[in-house]
């Protein structure tokens, strides 16, 4: 995982990229209990980074992060088999 990635410029040195997709909402509200920060100071952090939309466009793959653990399984399962695929490997 690179958190930076488009920020620095790294993006052309992978053959498929994954975003672990969320709203700025959850974004902000996650940001502020994980660091027990004000909307404000949440804010400023994400304002530092490239924004949901420049991540996407950079994306081969979505992971949308909204719901439950459990539901992030099949997504994660769906783009392995991809992968798995693409690289010749019969599985995983």
């Amino acid at each position: 995982m690179i958190p930076l990635l488009l920020e620095t410029g790294q993006q052309d040195k992978y053959d498929h990229i994954i975003i672990v997709d969320v709203s700025i909402d959850t974004q902000i509200r996650r940001v502020m209990q994980r660091d027990d920060s004000s909307e404000a100071h949440a804010r400023q952090i994400l304002k530092s980074q490239a924004d949901r939309e420049q991540r996407l466009a950079i994306a081969d793959s979505v992971i949308d992060n909204s719901g439950s653990i459990e539901a992030l399984q099949p997504q994660v399962q769906a783009i392995h088999q991809l992968l798995l695929q693409r690289s010749g490997s019969a599985t995983g």
